[in-house]
């Protein structure tokens, strides 16, 4: 059977290996966004339970994210 020289095998197992950590890094990362997701997912429905203990302790209202002050927001009446 024929082989390779070695400058060749060695360019190969070299390029071979490049191939499976960058498939290895891929596969990391598309466990990340995963994950990521999830977190953000999680977050979202911590944000609107809190949401709804502030409408509860306070009424309909805008915070003003720089300070923590607020205003109530007005309901338009339904005639």
């Amino acid at each position: 059977m024929a082989q390779l020289d070695e400058q060749e095998f060695e360019q190969l197992k070299q390029q071979e290996a490049s191939k499976n950590a960058i498939l290895f890094d891929i596969g990391a990362m598309a466990t990340q966004t995963k994950k990521l997701h999830k977190a953000f997912e999680n977050l979202e429905k911590d944000m609107q339970t809190f949401r709804e203990e502030l409408v509860a302790k306070y009424g309909k209202i805008n915070v003003d994210l720089k300070d923590g002050s607020f205003e109530l927001v007005e309901e338009e009446s339904k005639e």
